[in-house]
């Protein structure tokens, strides 16, 4: 995730050019063009997020007993 928070807090004209290009070269704002950007930035960020929790929360039954211990793997 931190190669997505990075891109996230330096984002400009680079990282989705289609969209913002897209919307400037058809007439909208600029404001409207970067607000855009901002919200699929944002939209990315949240699913790598929950994508990230989710595969934590599934996998965690695999290496830790019901006691919080860590299992051994098997030989």
């Amino acid at each position: 995730m931190i190669p997505l928070i990075d891109s996230t807090k330096t984002t400009g004209l680079i990282f989705f050019p289609g969209t913002m290009v897209g919307m400037l070269l058809a007439g909208a704002a600029p404001v409207d063009a970067v607000r855009l950007h901002l919200i699929l930035l944002y939209v990315l960020l949240g699913s790598v997020a929950l994508g990230a929790l989710a595969s934590v929360l599934l996998a965690y039954r695999n290496f830790f007993t019901p006691a919080q211990q860590l299992r051994e793997l098997p030989a």
